[in-house]
């Protein structure tokens, strides 16, 4: 998935709260999750783009790394060796 990502007012805040319950979930569950968005394909919603930025953030807190990337505003899906089967 490469999508474009552009910040709107409130982002930070939609951000923070797909955060706090990306943190109550376990690591297989988080791993699931995306791999559940990732089946089900990212479609420029901007949305779906603070839900991975948020989980972009989660897999850096708790594994050092993610499949996703942030850059230049643009937002890339790929995987990681802790994911490999994805």
């Amino acid at each position: 998935m490469d999508q474009v990502y552009i910040n709107h007012k409130g982002d930070a805040k939609k951000i923070a709260e797909n955060l706090e319950r990306l943190k109550k979930m376990t690591d297989q569950e988080l791993e699931n999750y995306y791999k559940n968005a990732l089946g089900n394909g990212f479609f420029g919603v901007h949305a779906q783009n603070l839900l991975a930025i948020a989980m972009n953030k989660e897999f850096k807190r708790r594994f050092g790394e993610s499949p996703i990337t942030y850059k230049d505003g643009i937002l890339v899906s790929k995987k990681n060796e802790r994911l490999n089967n994805l």
